[in-house]
């Protein structure tokens, strides 16, 4: 019997500050409570990021780089990057039999852009997809940013602003780096 591959995805949001580019992190796990939707402080804990990837096998990334400007700054961008990151570690993984596949984005995704996801994973029986966006609204109706969102989406986050800190060679020499080669828009 297969199993449930979570995967949360999140970018760096810094294409127009970094000369290296935008990058664009996937988180895999095989554990249900890294998918369970939970508040989180509106800081970044690299320490805690670390941690929280190295003390578990059940947990990796991969995360790839965008440099031309077509992509670097589009909003879209992780609904392109993800086929590839998660079709990345799923060859790295062979012996991996998933028969369902949940993956959380930060930030807006239209219909079209589920729609495109749900094509490029039609080969998983049990597909699903869901977004998540930093700002929203407190009781009041004051715009408030705090991440409510799978552990997944949050450490996506920290590890695209870890990897953002990294030099331009560490990025591109590291095992978990994946080539983004931009196919036309569906």
């Amino acid at each position: 019997m297969g199993l449930c591959l979570y995967v949360g995805m999140d970018d760096s949001n810094h294409a127009g500050e970094n000369i290296k580019g935008e990058i664009n992190a996937a988180i895999f796990s095989t554990l249900h409570q890294d998918s369970v939707i939970k508040a989180f402080p509106n800081r970044r804990d690299h320490s805690q990021a670390t941690k929280w990837m190295m003390n578990f096998p059940e947990r990796d990334y991969r995360f790839t780089l965008l440099t031309g400007e077509d992509w670097r700054t589009q909003p879209t961008n992780l609904i392109y990057t993800a086929p590839v990151l998660i079709s990345s570690f799923l060859k790295d993984n062979p012996d991996m039999k998933v028969d369902s596949l949940r993956l959380y984005l930060d930030g807006y995704l239209s219909s079209a852009g589920k729609a495109y996801l749900r094509s490029r994973f039609s080969y998983i029986r049990d597909f699903a997809v869901k977004n998540f966006v930093k700002k929203n609204r407190n009781k009041e109706g004051n715009l408030a940013k705090r991440p409510v969102c799978p552990p997944l989406v949050y450490m996506a986050d920290n590890w695209a602003h870890i990897l953002l800190r990294r030099s331009l060679a560490e990025c591109l020499t590291d095992s978990r780096y994946v080539l983004f080669s931009p196919q036309p828009s569906a």
